[in-house]
């Protein structure tokens, strides 16, 4: 496992499109919010709406 995640971040930094250290940065921050809204869209076409009242409850309820 280690060695796999050391050759993508050396194939990473070798990209020509990898030029300014804040684009790590960017480029984490994208990869996130596309994993997420991925998620989302998972969650909702399984069934995850429910009734009205349910994302509340969700967020406050521990379990």
């Amino acid at each position: 496992m280690k060695s796999s995640v050391n050759f993508f971040v050396r194939a990473l930094y070798n990209n020509k499109h990898f030029n300014e250290p804040f684009d790590g940065i960017v480029y984490s921050v994208m990869v996130g919010m596309g994993f997420a809204t991925f998620e989302n869209i998972l969650y909702v076409v399984e069934g995850g709406i429910g009734t009205p009242s349910d994302g509340p409850l969700q967020q406050l309820l521990p379990y």
